[in-house]
């Protein structure tokens, strides 16, 4: 699971309801899934502090997650892409990579194509940040990942996760023609 905590992509003027909590909250609920299943399950975060634990499916290794989710905070100074990039050798086609963001940018897109065409499996789940106050993107993020082919999944604002994560948006919203419809996936 890569927890996105650079700063500039996160927003919400409230304390506890914005970007960077509910980021938070889908990691632990991911990552306490995974544990669940008795599958190996590591972290990255790249926050005021950068995190890199290796998947592990050990019983320590949850409270060690754990506890860096309770500390991590959106002050990075390593940008989503930049961070991609540096977890690269870590990675092989054995590897699963979840991206957890609210960023708006698209530059760390091909990074993560770039992983899926060299055998990891990725996918994104994408924090909406519209609903924290920010503006609506004239081309959204969501657009590009359905046109690399990476399964995403958008947590709305007050959403229940599970249900967000139930299925990829390209399952849930295709047309005839196999494509997402963007209008129906920010609508």
């Amino acid at each position: 699971v890569l927890l996105d905590m650079y700063r500039s992509t996160h927003v919400g003027k409230d304390e506890v309801d914005n970007t960077e909590e509910l980021a938070v909250t889908v990691a632990a609920s991911l990552i306490t899934r995974l544990a669940e299943l008795s599958m190996p399950v590591g972290l990255a975060a790249n926050g005021e502090q950068t995190y890199v634990f290796r998947p592990d499916s050990s019983p320590a290794q949850l409270g060690r997650l754990m506890e860096a989710l309770a500390t991590v905070r959106a002050r990075g100074s390593v940008s989503l892409e930049r961070f991609i990039y540096d977890l690269r050798p870590n990675l092989s086609r054995f590897n699963t990579l979840t991206v957890i963001t609210p960023s708006r940018r698209t530059e760390w897109i091909p990074a993560l194509s770039r992983l899926r065409r060299q055998g990891v499996n990725v996918s994104a789940i994408y924090i909406d940040p519209v609903g924290f106050g920010a503006p609506a993107e004239v081309q959204s993020p969501l657009e590009f990942l359905f046109m690399n082919e990476i399964d995403t999944y958008m947590v709305k604002r007050g959403q229940a996760i599970n249900e967000a994560l139930r299925a990829p948006l390209q399952d849930r919203f295709s047309t005839p023609t196999g494509q997402p419809s963007t209008e129906e996936v920010t609508a």
